[in-house]
């Protein structure tokens, strides 16, 4: 139970003093002055409260007081007297007497209970003397009730097993067989794509840094020698030697991947040239790679023209469209001809062979039985037409008066094209194409039939299809974000020409209404960047004019508060034109599968764990993404359920689906081998969530972050270490410092100090390797790039190793942070 503000509407309290309490836990106190028998007014935390005792009120001094209650603004409590040296000396062990000292210099309740969970942890848990404490120390810092399983938690995720050991193991108990599968954002590039992506790219460092990656990942040697070859003739001045030493080295490569008797298809072309189109936001240079291809020109022949017409016409979106979507036609068809000839029998052509075949029936019998089979054709070519609108146009004019004669068949398709053409024009072309391919399995099974209904057929054709679609999709959950968008950048607008406004009218005199203003905006702003769907659809350049926005609101703040007027002014005109012509119009135009997350809800604990696991380790390289990679693992897991079963706002199924709720189904229903390790892996899920329980009342918050990533095709934890002022309810996330810690098989552990003082960040490598600095330089130049695009200054940039510390005993425990009582230490 929380107590907040206690007797702030007392004469000796001032009205913006606010304490919070929290029942159980015991306080410091000093006595002010005693107002009765059982009441005295005390100073809590700094704060003066009318407090109630459970027994006579002492006079004054100094006690110890623990928190029962409230009745109204009386806090109710009790004094605690702290156990003296001499009964502290009586613990049967120095570990037991000096964890209960560790407990009580916390001013947390030493009971019976307290110490019997201290010396079961202390003799039944794995790790040293010193680890065990530590972990008790970081406990009772966080004031956690000193229980078994919390300490066990805690200890776990300090001094456990790894969460990705668990997982692997878990992993090979489902399926000893399972690989990673790239993410669609994150697929391996073959050597033509890597080859295509290198001659676009005009910045000779990027094409030696990509190459070099590409080398190491694959294990090519004679690129990666290519590389370093490239660099010298680079750092002696001739970069179009270097570029073109590289490039021969890729397609001597591709050359000796490819069978010399079997030359590379024209349907590897297209998919390159397609993929490669679908990542060039500038159309121009999309058309230039195209026609820069012999064997794709030739391939999409007219529609290349017509691709140009738009172009020319100022139609650039409908270009591009129109070019995906012949790449994927002729992609297709270069994939399998004879099949699709088969195929490539339209939904039109489908009905006129139907009316046909209806004027030429003898009976209604063979009739009804004729147009069934039409129906199955059509379905089938429903799930195949590429352009949604020309096969809705066709039901339209085709299919719906071939029903003519079945007129409760004719008003279902039509009640149905009308949905359908809804969804369309919203972009949900799935669902249309579901709306009407359940329309026609209706009336199919409403027809007399000899043979058993094609719905099951249907039905497994549209999971089993595996045909690429172009396709402009504008999800529900897209649709919403764009909305959402929409609204809160019209209210960070209002505010901020609501600023502009009372600076130009009143300057000085309306300083704290404009700062609150800005406070507000500058909220909105980050919980768009850190919590909001929009920056899973948005793309890397609004990503960062939001993060520069932020940047500048948050420095219009400071110098309201030095009262730099103008210069506020300026930067909040700044942020105000970006916003105005931002436009957000999520939409997914790509080439893609339809059926890979349509069956996950029917897949069992064991597979979804699987397909989950793939997912969280090769996240995307943004800030939502690594959010989302978060909630994934299941961080915020009971809350979020608390607030599914409560308040519904996320489904409950979603949040089920996280890591640490498919291992709570594991446990309770896998072998027993991935069983036991998922209670390990919860075990450290939890340990991880204690850790980053609120700090209440330290003008300090920690965090502890063990994120599993795919490093160089094995998952390892990226450990991350937060130190930071509390703000409140969050983090002052400008003063703050965070310590990475990674191990890597090439380069060793390396540790990672980001210290961040009034955005301007300073930068600790660590790392034993005497060439680290230099391997590591043009990752930093191209890191401290970005960092100061979005608003960041960087200062001091070192490179050191790990502190040489008793290796044989120490050399774990010198790398990772340690706890102290300010916070995580990072010495270097």
């Amino acid at each position: 139970m929380e107590i907040r503000g206690y007797g702030q509407h007392r004469p000796w309290l001032s009205s913006a003093a606010t304490v919070t309490l929290k029942a159980g836990d015991v306080y410091e106190a000093i006595i002010k002055e005693k107002v009765g028998d059982r009441e005295a007014i005390v100073q809590l935390r700094g704060v003066d409260v009318r407090f109630r005792f459970e027994g006579e009120a002492p006079r004054s001094g100094r006690i110890s007081v623990q928190i029962t209650g409230q009745q109204g603004e009386v806090v109710e409590g009790k004094v605690v007297t702290p156990p003296s040296s001499s009964a502290l000396s009586s613990f049967e062990t120095p570990e037991l007497r000096q964890a209960a000292e560790i407990v009580t210099a916390k001013q947390l309740p030493l009971t019976r209970e307290t110490i019997a969970s201290l010396r079961a942890f202390l003799a039944e848990e794995i790790g040293t003397v010193e680890q065990k404490l530590e972990t008790i120390q970081v406990a009772a810092s966080k004031k956690l009730d000193m229980t078994v399983a919390q300490l066990k938690a805690v200890h776990e995720a300090l001094h456990g097993k790894p969460l990705s050991a668990s997982l692997n193991e878990i992993v090979e108990a489902i399926d000893a067989n399972f690989s990673f599968a790239p993410s669609t954002q994150q697929r391996s590039v073959s050597l033509a794509e890597l080859r295509l992506q290198l001659q676009q790219e005009p910045d000779i460092n990027r094409v030696m840094e990509q190459a070099k990656q590409y080398a190491e990942g694959s294990g090519n040697e004679s690129l990666a020698n290519a590389v370093r070859e490239a660099v010298v003739f680079k750092e002696s001045g001739n970069e179009s030697f270097a570029r073109r030493h590289i490039m021969q080295a890729l397609v001597t490569a591709e050359r000796k991947e490819a069978p010399t008797s079997d030359p590379a298809p024209a349907n590897e072309a297209l998919r390159l040239v397609r993929q490669q189109v679908e990542r060039e936001p500038v159309v121009a240079k999309a058309l230039s790679v195209v026609k820069g291809n012999e064997a794709v020109r030739q391939a999409l022949g007219e529609a290349l023209n017509e691709v140009e017409q738009l172009y020319r016409f100022g139609q650039p979106l409908s270009a591009k469209t129109r070019l995906l979507q012949a790449l994927a036609e002729a992609e297709n068809k270069e994939v399998s001809l004879n099949i699709e000839e088969k195929r490539a029998l339209s939904l039109q052509q489908a009905v006129a062979e139907a009316k046909q075949i209806v004027r030429a029936a003898r009976n209604i019998e063979e009739a009804v039985q004729q147009i069934k089979k039409q129906i199955q054709q059509a379905i089938k070519v429903i799930q195949r037409e590429a352009d949604m609108k020309v096969a809705l146009e066709t039901v339209q004019t085709e299919t719906i008066p071939a029903l003519n004669k079945h007129h409760d068949a004719q008003q279902e398709v039509a009640t149905a094209l009308a949905k359908a053409q809804q969804l369309s024009e919203e972009g949900r072309e799935i669902a249309a194409r579901q709306t009407m391919l359940q329309a026609l399995s209706n009336i199919a099974q409403t027809l007399p039939a000899e043979q058993p209904t094609i719905e099951a057929e249907w039905q497994a054709a549209l999971q089993l299809q595996a045909k690429d679609i172009i396709v402009q999709t504008v999800t529900k959950r897209m649709a919403e974000a764009a909305h959402q968008f929409k609204q809160t950048k019209r209210d960070m607008m209002r505010n901020l020409s609501a600023i502009d406004q009372l600076i130009n009218q009143y300057k000085q005199a309306v300083r704290p209404q404009a700062k609150q203003l800005l406070e507000a905006t500058i909220k909105q702003l980050d919980q768009t960047i850190l919590k909001s769907d929009v920056m899973l659809f948005a793309d890397m350049a609004m990503e960062k004019k939001l993060l520069q926005a932020s940047s500048q609101l948050a420095e219009a703040k400071k110098l309201l508060d030095k009262g730099q007027m103008s210069e506020a002014q300026k930067l909040v005109k700044e942020v105000k034109n970006t916003l105005e012509q931002m436009q957000f119009k999520p939409s997914d135009i790509k080439v893609k599968h339809f059926v890979a997350s349509e069956n996950m809800k029917q897949d069992t604990p064991e597979k979804a764990l699987l397909m989950e696991w793939n997912k969280i380790v090769q996240p995307e390289p943004s800030a939502r993404h690594l959010f989302d990679t978060v909630r994934r693992i299941g961080l915020t897991y009971e809350s979020e359920i608390a607030n599914a079963l409560v308040l519904g706002g996320t489904k409950q199924e979603e949040v089920e689906a996280s890591l640490k709720g498919l291992l709570a189904k594991l446990a309770q229903t896998g072998n027993e081998a991935a069983a036991k390790q998922a209670e390990q892996a919860m075990t450290h899920l939890t340990g991880q969530q204690l850790l980053n329980k609120g700090d209440q009342g330290s003008a300090m918050q920690t965090l502890f972050f063990a994120i599993p990533l795919l490093l160089q095709k094995e998952v390892k934890d990226v450990k991350v270490y937060v130190n930071a002022r509390n703000d409140g309810q969050r983090i002052d996330w400008e003063n703050c410092s965070l310590y990475f810690l990674l191990e890597t098989n090439k380069l060793g552990d390396i540790g990672v100090l980001l210290s961040a003082n009034a955005r301007t960040l300073s930068l600790t490598f660590r790392n034993n390797r005497e060439d680290f600095a230099e391997k590591m330089r043009p990752l930093v130049d191209a890191a401290k790039e970005k960092l100061e695009e979005i608003g960041y200054r960087i200062g001091n940039v070192q490179f050191t190793t790990f502190a040489e510390k008793q290796k044989e005993t120490a050399e774990t425990a010198q790398k990772r942070a340690t706890w102290t009582e300010k916070g995580y230490d990072f010495t270097i």
